[in-house]
């Protein structure tokens, strides 16, 4: 699907939701994650808690723990190190570890402010 496809559909789906289904969609449903709309096959948008990688699993409804034995996680240097390398093949290699990371588990997006996939 190119750009304009993209943007049609989009378009398209905003038309269709009804209030209560926008503000669930922006507003939090459970911890790292919003409501999505099953109707239009809209998924929730489930997030990661920090800014330099892919943190783990949260249960639903409560924090849990970290620092157990299960607590796998991504981590990567600051954006500000990054950027002091002026390497954007070292820039491109970060963005792909996260960019695995995150639909690797099942995450929509970084909460924090240093990365996005």
């Amino acid at each position: 699907m190119n750009g304009n496809e993209m943007r049609t559909k989009a378009k398209e789906l905003t038309a269709r939701l009804t209030l209560e289904e926008k503000i669930g969609m922006i507003h939090g449903a459970h911890l790292f994650s919003t409501k999505g709309v099953k109707r239009l096959g809209i998924p929730p948008l489930v997030m990661s808690d920090g800014p330099l990688g892919v943190r783990q699993e949260f249960e639903a409804d409560h924090w849990k723990a970290i620092g157990g034995s299960d607590d796998y996680v991504t981590y990567l240097p600051c954006n500000s190190a990054l950027a002091a390398t002026w390497n954007r093949d070292l820039a491109f290699a970060m963005g792909s570890v996260l960019g695995g990371g995150g639909p690797g588990k099942r995450k929509g997006c970084d909460s924090g402010s240093g990365h996005q996939y």
